[in-house]
Parts: C-alpha cells; structure tokens; sequence
C-alpha cells in the first residue's frame, strides 16, 4: 500500500482537495479534525450525515499525526496506519489513541468484455504498464505479459487532481504515471473508452466499476499468496487487494466524550454505509464495523488494525530447538512448515513426534514438547495435568481438515449420502455390502468398488470418525482398490461405474485443477440437507466430514524465541499456502492477522508470567532463606536460656 503523502507526489491534488474541504470547514465549529485530505471528505460527510458539528481542517498526514500527538487535536484522518515512531511520540506526550476505519478509497481497473490480456495483474505487470518510463514503450500488451496476445495498449486514468489518481500513483513506482495516459474527465467517459476499444483499461474507482455493471469487466490483482484477488471490501479489509487504501480515524482517548464517541458509533457503523458510498468512498464490511463498536463501547486504545506495522520480526540468527507433538492429522503441515521455517532460519532444529493427541497433550503438559497438533478440544483433565505442572496452553485454530469423497458422475444416487451409508461403505465388517442397494434400498444397484487411499491414511480415519464408523478400521475386501496416487484414484474413479474414492482437501484441489472428467464431489447430509464440500462449508462446520485442527502451545515456551520465531512464521501471510497445500481449509486468509494479533499479546503475557515467577522465585532465594535462618537463629538461644535451669 503507498502513502498519499509519500514524497508529496501529487500536490495538484493536496491543493484542491484542502480548499474544497477548508472552504466548508471554517464554517464550523466543534472539535477539530487534522490530517489526511484525501480522508476529509468521508469524514465531513459523516459529520454532515449525523448533524455533529466537526471542524475538519486537513493538514496532511504527517503533520496531522504531529498536532495529534502532541494533543493540539483530538482527531487526526490517514489513509495510512500510524508508525511507529508516531505512536512513541503519542506514548511519550501520554496520548492513548483509539484506531478506527470509516471506509476505503479504492480502485478498480475495467477492461472490454471481449478483451484478451490477462485480467489477474502482479505488481510487477502493473509497474510495466504505468512507470514513467514506460511511456512510448510498453505499447503492445505482450511486452507487460508475455502470455497476453498482442494488442495496442491504451491506459485511461482519472484526472490528477483526484484522489483516484494520487492512490494509483503510489502503487505504481517512480514519480508519477507514464505521460502517455488518457486522462478521462468522469467515469462514464472511461466506462465508454473502454466499451469502444478491447486493447483499453481504465483506472475507475470500485464504485463506478461496479456501477458499470455487465459492460466492463473488473480486474483482479495478485500481491500477495492468496493469489488474484478481485476487488471487494473484504479484499480491502485484509489487505490481498493492493489497488485500495483505508481511511483510519484516529481519536484521543481522553478527549472522546459522550458527544463525539456517539457520533463515532454511527459514522462507523453499517448505518453509515450509504453515506460513505455517496461520499465515493466503500463502505467497511461488518467484520470491521463491529471492531469499530467493540473500540468505543469498550474504550480498546492502541492498534487494532495495524498491528502488522509494529509486528514481531524473526531475528534472522535465532537459533534453537522445538519439539512438536500430537494427532497425525497435522503431520503433513507440520513436516511442511517447520522444512521452510528451519530453511529459512538454519539455527532452528525441529522434532515431531505424532502419537496421538493423547501422547500430544501428555507431551505438552508435561515439557516435554513446546507445540502439539489435535482434533478435539483439551479435556478438563489434561487441563488439570498441565496446570499441575504449572503449563497454560495457548490455543490457535488453523482450519480444519477434511475427507472428501468423490464418486463416478453416471450413478446420480451417490450425489448426496448420509453419515450411516458412508460408514456403512467404507468401513470394514463381517459382510461388506457388494452394491450400493445393501447400503441402502434408494441407492443404485450399481457395484461398489472403493479406490482408497493407503490403509491407515488420516483421511480415512477422518472419515470413519466423523460418519460414525462403529469401527476405525477401512474395509480391506476385493471390492476395495489402494493408490497413494490422487490422480489415478480420481481417473479410475470415473472410468468405473459407481465407483467412489476418498480424497484429502488437498488431493480435491488438484483434481480440480486437474480438470477431471466424469466424477462428483459427493455432499453429505448429516441431518440437516446435503452439504458439498468447499471451503466455506469447511470452515463453517456444515460439512460433516471434517474436524477443526488446532495447534497447542506451551506459554511458558513462548518466552524462548525459537518458539516465537516458529509460530509467527506460521502465521505470516507469505506462508498461508502451506496450510492450504497441506489440505487444511477454513482459515480466511485475514484470519492470519488475527491470530497474530493473539500471538504478540500471548508473547507479552508469556513475558509478564516468566518475571513474575521469576520474582517470586527471588524471594526465596537463599539469601533470603540465609535471612530467615537469621533472624530465627536470634532467636532460639533466648527461647533456650528461658527454658534452661541456672546452674
């Protein structure tokens, strides 16, 4: 994300909009507001919405953040996160803040229905195309993408006196666009552009886009490991879409009374919505509102939503050794992660031992190991074993895994089965029903043939556990066909009729990709309809098999940096695609920023636990036993002589 202000590259655009919003500022009274111009006006809209008497009176980001950290005003506007150093100038002058987003200013980039150039940009494509230097150069769109077809480049981009102009500026590097745009005067004259010619993108912003409806197409944008992201205001609240910036509200927590906070509540609430919208601007989705709610109804000061500015950072010479333990569900991840982490930082060693969640909880609770891996929640009685032992477990949800079971196309009667008819296929008894009809009479009479994954696989157990198997053991019978190979059980799964094979989340994805013919994702009815499998389905617990992983860490373990190092590198944005590459669904990509957020408050509370034992430790050290002994010493010979006869 650039910075309006960054090196002041658009002072056409800090001109106009301080005197349109001065203009209406200097009418008002109230308290006052500095900071962003681009932010400005939302918020005097929001002002204007709510008839609160707000002065707003832009001065620019950093300068806003200098008069509000200094307490010369109790609110300053940014479309960029307060820094660090800003928020030690606040700490020192003794200024809490409450951070808040109203809204986001975003882009969109619209293209003909009919064009052909890659609609997924990269930063990189997006440099190609707009840097000064590209100007008279990167004129056919083979030279930005080489897989694009070739075509004449035309580039349109709002007027530079915009904040839709200044935004993609700081997005693109250098100073400033290619010379050779065509500025478009509204958004309907670049909605028109690009309905005239298939080689054209515009630049608009997400509204207009979107009001442009079936006429443009909407471009998508890869930064990030989520890959390409459309523009949405959820892709703007977890940062994956680049082309969009927020609009923070930074407010003085001793100044924020009855008056202003109420008039905060609803200018950041999903009734403002409308306003926001009319003011150009895009509207927080609720994910943000209610964080929004929870700041001022419960006075929350510091970062709430920028906590990735002061983030915890691996030191690049940590060293060290981490013990990981659990069910084997999680062993796929954990080989996986821990292969990158001890990559990247050699200093690491890692041991993982996956016996069980027993064996992972025992480990856990007694020492013996920093991190365990499980499916169910940690009983009441192992809570008691680790607390004996002076072990608090920190829990953090990674998704959840899941079986996914995928049948030949042609029978239309596995398209949805229930829990007892999975079991009742899969698992091993004394008669293994040969057709689908012994399972069940609405089932077809079709043959069952099972291409299964190796006997003891965690998806089958998955999938035995969670239907309700009265037994974890697979059927091993002649109708049963075994591959480590996804591919192949998927392929012989549609070339055989009624045929079914059991798949991990991962395994599925592939397929997919894969674009195999003739097969059905069959979805399960636990009582409740039929469910398919997806991510969403996954994550939400309607899709019956599946089970949340959850990882366990020792807190006392977070006190040593190896262990911090591991778990946060488990949770960076850049390694998201381990989890998904290791058939955990579930977990939105902004769920990473928020089991950060629980990791650097778990490090601090780790912290302040270990001084406090440590203190506590202090006091009976032996010089102060040598003390007690002292002081007892003085007075045992005077008891003695009291109870001593004279001679």
């Amino acid at each position: 994300m650039g910075y309006f202000w960054r090196a002041l590259k658009t002072p056409v655009v800090l001109s106009a909009i301080f005197l349109v919003v001065l203009g209406s500022a200097q009418a008002q009274e109230g308290p006052q507001a500095v900071g962003s111009g681009v932010a400005a006006p939302l918020v005097s809209a929001l002002a204007d919405a709510s008839s609160f008497d707000l002065t707003v009176a832009p001065s620019g980001t950093n300068r806003g953040f200098g008069s509000f950290c200094a307490a010369e005003a109790p609110i300053t506007l940014s479309t960029r996160p307060i820094s660090a150093s800003e928020e030690g100038a606040c700490g020192a002058a003794g200024v809490r803040f409450l951070e808040l987003v109203a809204g986001y200013n975003a882009l969109a980039m619209i293209s003909n229905p009919q064009a052909t150039f890659a609609q997924c940009f990269t930063q990189q494509d997006l440099n190609t195309l707009l840097v000064p230097s590209a100007a008279g150069q990167v004129i056919d769109w083979s030279q930005v993408n080489l897989d694009n077809a070739g075509g004449t480049v035309q580039v349109i981009v709002p007027a530079q006196e915009t904040a839709a102009y200044a935004l993609l500026d700081t997005v693109i590097e250098g100073d400033g666009l290619r010379a050779d745009v065509v500025t478009a005067a509204s958004a309907e004259e670049a909605v028109s552009a690009v309905a005239d010619d298939p080689n054209a993108i515009a630049f608009v912003s997400y509204a207009d886009a979107v009001a442009a409806g079936d006429s443009v197409r909407i471009g998508e944008v890869n930064t990030s490991v989520v890959g390409c992201a459309q523009p949405s205001p959820a892709s703007f609240a977890d940062r994956s879409y680049a082309l969009a910036e927020p609009v923070f509200v930074y407010v003085n927590a001793e100044q924020a009374d009855e008056a202003l906070t109420g008039f905060l509540m609803t200018a950041t609430s999903d009734a403002a919505a409308e306003t926001v919208a009319a003011a150009g601007f895009v509207a927080p989705p609720p994910s943000v509102t209610a964080v929004n709610g929870t700041i001022l109804s419960e006075g929350n000061d510091g970062r709430e939503f920028s906590r990735y500015v002061t983030a915890f950072q691996i030191p690049q010479t940590v060293t060290g050794a981490v013990t990981i333990a659990g069910s084997a569900s999680g062993r796929t991840y954990a080989d996986r992660v821990t292969a990158a982490f001890t990559s990247a930082y050699p200093g690491v060693t890692s041991t993982i031992t996956t016996l069980g969640e027993a064996d992972g909880f025992r480990r856990l609770c007694n020492g013996e190991a920093e991190l365990a891996f499980a499916f169910s929640p940690i009983s009441e009685e192992q809570l008691a074993n680790c607390a004996a032992l002076n072990v608090v477990p920190l829990t953090i949800g990674l998704g959840s895994t899941s079986a996914i079971l995928l049948a030949n196309a042609a029978d239309t009667s596995l398209a949805c089965l229930t829990l007892p008819q999975v079991a009742s296929a899969w698992a091993a008894s004394d008669a293994p029903p040969a057709a689908w009809s012994d399972v069940d009479a609405s089932l077809s009479s079709g043959a069952i043939t099972l291409f299964s994954p190796p006997f003891g696989s965690y998806v089958l157990d998955l999938a035995l556990a969670t239907a309700g198997a009265a037994t974890d053991v697979t059927r091993a019978d002649s109708a049963v066909q075994v591959s480590d190979d996804a591919l192949y059980r998927a392929a012989a799964t549609a070339n055989v009729d009624s045929a079914m094979t059991i798949l991990s989340f991962e395994e599925y994805q592939n397929v997919l990709t894969n674009e195999q013919a003739n097969v059905q994702a069959v979805a399960i009815d636990a009582g409740d309809g039929c469910v398919s499998p997806s991510a969403e389905t996954i994550a939400d617990g309607t899709y019956a098999l599946s089970r949340p992983l959850t990882l366990y860490v020792s807190q006392a373990a977070l006190t040593r940096s190896e262990v911090q190092s591991l778990v946060w590198f488990m949770a960076s944005d850049e390694q998201f695609d381990i989890l998904l590459n290791a058939g955990i669904a579930g977990l939105p990509f902004a769920g990473l920023e928020g089991i950060r957020n629980t990791l650097q408050d778990a490090f601090a509370e780790a912290a302040a636990a270990a001084a406090e034992a440590a203190q506590a430790a202090a006091e009976a050290t032996p010089e102060a036993t040598a003390e007690a002994d002292a002081a007892s010493a003085e007075s045992t010979p005077d008891a003695t002589a009291e109870a001593t006869p004279a001679s």
